[in-house]
């Protein structure tokens, strides 16, 4: 059922309640049918309900809130295709958490 509609499984009121190895488990597989932008929103939103006292608004964010969301999902991004997303989406969704993103992307 998650294959097939993994949208369900992030959409759960209890998104924050993810272990990190579901989610490692799910983004490491080629057949998880999302697009590669609703992963990444997904993933974002994920990683902040992981650390409750960082303000979803991330233009008031410092650099110690920025590395706390890296470290959290340090993991994770390598795992993202960004290469499938659109330079709109990449842009849009993408470019505002350049700073969690490894130098080696």
């Amino acid at each position: 059922m998650i294959y097939e509609n993994p949208e369900s499984l992030f959409k759960l009121e209890t998104l924050s309640e993810l272990p990190e190895d579901i989610v490692l488990f799910l983004l490491g597989r080629d057949d998880f049918f999302m697009k590669e932008i609703q992963i990444w929103e997904q993933i974002i939103k994920w990683g902040i309900l992981q650390n409750p006292h960082l303000n979803p608004d991330i233009t008031k964010w410092t650099n110690e809130d920025f590395e706390t969301l890296k470290n959290r999902l340090q993991k994770l991004i390598p795992l993202i295709r960004f290469y499938q997303m659109s330079f709109k989406e990449f842009n849009d969704k993408v470019v505002p958490y350049k700073e969690i993103l490894p130098g080696k992307l």
